[in-house]
């Protein structure tokens, strides 16, 4: 079976000398995670969505000088239509109906805070509107262990 390898990192096996860009993207990741987990405020238990965030957010953001289109563009088309969420953000997620409290009085609220930790992406780099959330009750709760429930959701208000 023969390997492909991308024209955009010259790297060759077993020369470290020529992998350099390869390094210097897997330095960014590490960087960026870093930086986000510390400005959430979270322990280490979510380094994967930090990750996967920050690379997310380095495809839909445009870079570079004078108009570049972002990675996103480039393959979409058109612009992320989403919201430019920070990871760790609080913000409210719709309940729906079947998750309402039933003991509640009629006029609580339907939705409940959580924090954002990215953006559920399907197969094929799909995205329908889908955002990962955990919620704040949970979280503080069971963070310390790293068991808070991770829940998609599809209605947010920021």
């Amino acid at each position: 079976m023969e390997i492909l390898q991308c024209r955009h990192i010259p790297s060759r096996d077993y020369i470290s000398k020529s992998n350099a860009q390869a390094e210097r993207a897997v330095r960014s990741v590490l960087e960026g995670t870093r930086v986000n987990l510390l400005q959430a405020g979270l322990n280490h238990w979510r380094w994967p969505h930090v990750a996967r965030h920050w690379c997310f957010m380095q495809n839909v953001l445009a870079t570079g000088a004078g108009g570049n289109k972002s990675p996103w563009e480039l393959r979409f088309g058109s612009k992320f239509e989403g919201p430019l969420i920070p990871f760790g953000c609080l913000f409210d997620y719709w309940n729906g109906p079947r998750k309402k409290n039933k003991d509640g009085l009629q006029f609580d609220p339907t939705s409940s805070p959580g924090l954002f930790l990215g953006y559920a992406i399907h197969p094929e780099f799909m995205w329908r509107k889908e955002f990962m959330v955990v919620l704040t009750k949970d979280f503080i709760e069971n963070e310390a262990n790293g068991t808070a429930s991770i829940l998609r959701v599809l209605k947010t208000n920021k």
